[in-house]
């Protein structure tokens, strides 16, 4: 019986009318215990009689078994799994064990549930409705939230009970959420004339006042009491219930009282476990009518509690040795391998390598299964429990490394820390401190990463401490004590240093960043046969080759990779290999296409919760905007600047210095330009990075330096970067650092310099930094009063800038035509100017030739959504067809780069 909560049932109701129209979404409904949640949710699956619901209730005892929760919400529509993408289909699969294991990235499932989910939704409109979302485990979880967040042009809703407080906390970041308060006073009046005994109005005075309008305590408290008793002194509320659900129980026989025990302790989703405990106990089946009979249990689509708080209470009280016999009980009956090794360690009562094995072998098929979480849950367990101190602290670690995968960052470096401090294997202990510290420096914990490698660096073997070291060092900017660090790394490593890509790819990056870029180039080439797609190194050694201006084999190496982890759903590789291609493309010239993976990698990152790979994506994605003119270039380049800044990431603030400083450039805000990009300089200076290819800080500064006048100070950075251009080879430097010259010839040199420099630029592969020059150009001719060669540049600037979507550059190039005296037609915007990011990146990928069920696969958004955006860029750009939209992008795009051999 739902009492009131006029405004909760309208909330849901909005939720439902909207799926109904194709806009789905999801609601969290949070409260106490017993304060109405389940009931709400009833509601809404009645009133949704044209919906297909699908149910799920989580319970504490699978917790820990991975996507038990999921599992049991999408059961009636499995069937539609073979309609999902590939890559998706065989996720889903083996998460629920509906096809041989394998071992896949944690998000992988999720985008599976996504695509499920929508597929369902396309028959009709879907409403998942799962109660108790706090004790659903990880796995499930992200699953259901991943999806909940990308529902929003689907019939789809999602509704989610979990109780606060006293429980797991269940996080679900960007849902809408419905608080629960208790029942106004003569609401809860009316729930206990209609459900309640018959009670004296004085008691029923003090029981509104003692239950604070929950429900359930309003309730209890009623049947356990007549109209004569007196109300003890006032409880919480939680603890109350579950002493009166145990007052209840008491009063069975001792039968069911073991029997009620049993089913505490046993799984929901396996009946059949619990009827064959309770036959080899010889224990009544009947034993469980009892509690039925008094409102503690209930036979319905499952065998369950009348309340969760049942369950808890009647477990909780049982004498360890009682509770533990429970579960050896049920572990002989089990048939799934995972839930006897938890029961087995919960009948556990000290050191056991029986039940630690088991665990093990459990934490092994929740990992090939993409259950993480679950996997870091079952051998920290099963460490817990094992007697060898050596064989604890693999476990331990092999924990760590799972807590890691899973995002349990701060679980994880405990876990790792434990195993370094048990081991007396040195490499055991080493391998434990080295994971630890790269751990360390993935959340920009800087100091406390190269404090812990140096101190364990110099008695392990070099392998493991070079990535960790050198990555924690270049961050800093301390290049040449990260290139020390390699080339001493290498020289202990011996003759065996050739053989490890890790310990090269450290050693070529820090000669490639402090200028040894032709020795950094030597060991890319002998490393690059032998990376495979799929590893982090592979990524390295394509963005050394990027740095280098060997952009077709950079091509080639990113986009094998990228196709790669798309195809196995490997996000926390896919978003390094995106922001890197999208380096790329902004080094060629092709903004559009740099700034779709760009706006992917940072979408991507943020639900990984690494920080620094944030602070990079946003900060990489910021200078892209600046390049188009988009407004929310200062916006991300300030974010990336604060997370760099509290971390001591000198790396990544350079990157957004570098990213808010072209934006004040763009917009002809000198004075905040130089304010930006000095900084950045002088920490590349101080830091040793004499590649200048890698972050193209100097090109910028210098010409807002001259713009401002100041003329000595842009003389001194040019010197540097002509230095730099010579000592690398870099084409970019030299092409850039002959315009920067051209700004500070005189005039009657200036023609010249700029020849040179449009010479130069022959030879370097973007068009965007030839436009420039020739816009810089053109500027300087029509101030020497020579406007038609003036027009002549400018026009060539404009054209390109108009092609790749640079729209301030162009506004700067129409506004020095309009000044030479020409009449300039107005032009529409470009494509990436009208439509919304999601819009650009469907449409991106359509241009492609990818149908919407590819591109949904591609962007982790169902079909509906795709459509949705589609149907809107069509509109805003004027076209009827898939064939119109890729010749658009085919004509905006730029042309092949140049490709220096």
């Amino acid at each position: 019986m739902l009492v009131g909560r006029e405004e909760e049932r309208a909330q849901i109701g909005r939720l439902l009318e909207r799926a109904r129209e194709s806009r789905g979404g999801a609601l969290v409904v949070r409260g106490e215990a017993g304060i109405g949640k389940t009931t709400l949710l009833e509601h809404a699956m009645q009133t949704a009689e044209d919906f297909r619901i699908l149910r799920a209730l989580s319970v504490e005892s699978e917790a820990e078994l991975p996507f038990a929760g999921l599992h049991e919400l999408i059961r009636p529509i499995v069937q539609l799994i073979d309609e999902l993408p590939g890559p998706q289909a065989r996720a889903l699969k083996a998460a629920l064990a509906l096809a041989p294991h394998e071992a896949g990235d944690r998000f992988a499932a999720s985008a599976g549930t996504l695509g499920l989910l929508a597929a369902a939704g396309a028959e009709q409109p879907l409403l998942c409705v799962v109660d108790d979302a706090h004790w659903l485990d990880q796995e499930s979880a992200e699953a259901l939230v991943f999806a909940a967040r990308r529902v929003e042009h689907d019939p789809v809703a999602l509704l989610l009970a979990a109780r606060e407080p006293g429980a797991p906390g269940f996080a679900a970041p960007g849902l809408a959420e419905l608080r629960l308060d208790g029942l106004q006073r003569e609401e809860a009046r009316a729930l206990l004339a209609a459900r309640g005994p018959s009670l004296l109005p004085a008691v029923v005075e003090h029981l509104l006042e003692i239950a604070g309008g929950n429900p359930l305590a309003l309730l209890e408290f009623a049947l356990g009491m007549s109209e004569s008793e007196e109300i003890g002194d006032p409880l919480p509320v939680g603890e109350a219930v579950e002493r009166a659900f145990l007052e209840r129980s008491s009063r069975l026989s001792p039968d069911a009282q073991r029997a009620l025990l049993l089913a505490a302790a046993s799984d929901p989703g396996e009946p059949e476990a619990l009827w064959a405990a309770l036959e080899s106990e010889a224990i009544h089946a009947d034993s469980l009518a009892e509690a039925e009979r008094v409102g503690l249990f209930i036979r319905g689509r499952r065998l369950d509690f009348a309340h969760p708080l049942a369950r808890s209470a009647l477990y909780q009280s049982a004498t360890p040795a009682d509770r533990r016999a429970a579960h050896r009980a049920l572990a002989k009956t089990t048939k799934a391998r995972d839930r006897r090794a938890w029961h087995l360690a919960a009948a556990a009562s000290g050191p056991d390598e029986v039940a630690a094995a088991a665990l093990e072998q459990a934490a092994s098929i929740a990992g090939g299964r993409g259950g993480v979480s679950a996997e870091a849950a079952a051998l920290e367990r099963a460490a817990r429990l094992t007697p060898d101190q050596e064989i604890r602290a693999r476990r331990l670690l092999r924990a760590g490394l799972a807590a890691d995968a899973a995002g349990l960052f701060e679980r994880a470096e405990q876990l790792l820390a434990e195993a370094a401090e048990l081991t007396k294997d040195a490499e055991l202990h080493s391998n434990a401190v080295a994971r630890r510290a790269y751990l360390l420096y993935d959340r920009g914990e800087f100091d406390r990463a190269l404090e812990l490698a140096k101190a364990d660096s110099e008695r392990a073997p070099p392998r493991l401490f070079a990535r960790a070291l050198g990555e924690v060092l270049v961050h800093r900017l301390e290049i040449l004590a990260a290139c020390a660090t390699a080339e001493r790394s290498v020289g202990l490593a011996g003759d065996d240093a050739l053989e490890d890509l890790d310990l090269c790819l450290m050693l070529a990056w820090t000669w490639e960043l402090s200028g040894r870029t032709k020795d950094g180039l030597g060991l890319d080439l002998e490393c690059v046969d032998r990376v495979r797609a799929g590893t982090l190194m592979a990524i390295d050694c394509a963005t050394h080759f990027l740095y280098l201006e060997d952009y077709g084999r950079a091509r080639g190496l990113l986009e094998e990779i990228v196709a790669h982890e798309r195809d196995a759903v490997a996000l926390g590789n896919l978003v390094y290999a995106l922001d890197q291609l999208s380096r790329l493309e902004t080094r060629t010239g092709r903004l559009t296409a740099a700034y779709a993976a760009s706006l992917e990698s940072v979408q991507l990152t943020e639900p990984l919760g690494t920080k620094v790979g944030l602070a990079a994506a946003l900060a990489w994605l910021a200078l892209v905007e600046a390049m188009l003119g988009r407004v929310e270039a200062r916006a991300h380049g300030v974010l990336a600047l604060e997370i760099a800044e509290k971390r001591g990431d000198r790396w990544n603030e350079v990157r957004a210095r570098a990213g808010l400083g072209l934006d004040a450039l763009a917009r002809a805000d000198f004075a905040a330009a130089v304010d930006w990009l000095e900084p950045a300089a002088e920490m590349l200076a101080r830091g040793g990075v004499r590649h200048p290819n890698v972050f193209r800080v100097h090109g910028d500064l210098i010409e807002a330096q001259v713009r401002l006048g100041k003329r000595d100070e842009a003389a001194q950075e040019l010197a540097g970067l002509l230095d730099d251009a010579e000592l690398t080879g870099s084409r970019w430097a030299a092409a850039v650092g002959a315009r920067c010259r051209a700004f500070l010839a005189a005039d009657a040199d200036a023609e010249e310099a700029f020849e040179a420099a449009l010479e130069l630029h022959e030879h370097e592969a973007s068009d965007w930094e030839r436009a420039r020059t020739q816009l810089a150009f053109g500027e300087r001719l029509r101030r020497l009063r020579q406007r038609r060669r003036a027009r002549e540049h400018l026009h060539a600037a404009l054209d390109t800038f108009q092609r790749v979507g640079s729209r301030p550059w162009a506004d700067r190039a129409r506004a020095e035509l309009r000044a030479s005296g020409e009449h300039l037609r107005r032009r529409g915007p470009a494509a990436h100017e009208q439509l919304t990011p999601q819009e650009l990146q469907v449409s991106l990928a359509a241009a492609e030739g990818l149908t919407n069920k590819e591109i949904g696969a591609r962007l982790f958004l169902s079909p509906k959504t795709v459509e949705f955006h589609l149907s809107h860029a069509y509109r805003k750009l004027d076209v009827r067809s898939r064939g119109e939209l890729i010749k658009l992008f085919a004509e905006q795009a730029a042309p092949t780069e140049r490709l220096p051999a």
